[in-house]
């Protein structure tokens, strides 16, 4: 993932908080000890976010995350309607594609990084990273592992 930046933008952030409130709600979906941050779904039309949503998967204190290794940080993620937890042991993703995604494994798809004030789910504290952001994938994305 080297070489890669998050872009930020006042635009970028206004379009979050405008696919937020058309996006159908956040909630959560927990198996075993994992609990992960989806968006809902909606018939209403959508908007997105510009910038782009990367990094490893991978669990930090029990918290779900995407972590940038090279920079030493990480973020909670909000992902796109139809991310499942495909395995609790060992952990699994199932993305709206029905790629499984595990530990370790990279992955990118469009969306941005916002405040956890700006989501409609509570992210535990301690889920937070340096940055304090959440990364938040745009509701109808379909992510792709990157290599």
């Amino acid at each position: 993932m080297r070489g890669l930046t998050r872009p930020r933008s006042l635009a970028g952030v206004l379009a979050a908080l405008m696919a937020i409130a058309g996006c159908g709600g956040q909630g959560s979906i927990e198996s075993g000890d994992y609990t992960i941050y989806v968006h809902g779904t909606s018939l209403l039309p959508r908007g997105g976010m510009t910038a782009g949503v990367l990094g490893t998967l991978a669990i930090r204190d029990g918290c779900v995350v995407l972590e940038w290794e090279e920079e030493g940080l990480w973020y909670p993620v909000v992902w796109p309607a139809g991310t499942s937890i495909a395995s609790a042991e060992p952990f699994v993703l199932r993305l709206p594609s029905g790629e499984d995604l595990a530990l370790g494994e990279g992955v990118i798809g469009a969306g941005g990084y916002l405040s956890p004030e700006d989501l409609e789910v509570e992210i535990l504290d301690h889920c937070l990273g340096e940055t304090r952001e959440v990364a938040v994938f745009n509701p109808d994305d379909d992510p792709e592992k990157a290599g």
